[in-house]
């Protein structure tokens, strides 16, 4: 996707593939968006001042991702396939890779980091 996105930057138009946890920008953007990546973020907080910090004043975000509730049919059959006897010994250590937060967390962590 990313390079398919390049070939249509012009003038202030970039498009770049980075780390989230390694973005070092001060206010050097207008527009930041994501698209069913930042499940796989666990610390949003983090995240969001990262992003704070990126954007202009009057800059704007838009996060497409899995929030709670989101699949959570899948979640609870592999959880029960993962207390099974035969299976428990081998995710006893096991940690999701997802995590997945409610609207409500995310709009108090914005009013607590983002509020002037």
């Amino acid at each position: 996707m990313i390079d398919v996105a390049r070939q249509k930057q012009t003038g202030n138009l970039r498009f770049a593939l980075m780390n989230i946890n390694e973005l070092d920008f001060v206010e050097d953007w207008d527009v930041v968006f994501s698209n069913a990546t930042l499940h796989w973020v666990k610390d949003y907080r983090r995240l969001l001042q990262s992003i704070r910090r990126c954007l202009r004043t009057d800059g704007m975000l838009r996060f497409n991702f899995a929030g709670d509730g989101n699949c959570s049919h899948f979640f609870r059959v592999v959880r029960e396939a993962m207390s099974l006897q035969r299976f428990s010994s081998h995710f006893a250590d096991f940690e999701w890779p997802w995590y997945m937060l409610s609207v409500g967390e995310y709009e108090v962590s914005r009013r607590a980091k983002w509020a002037p």
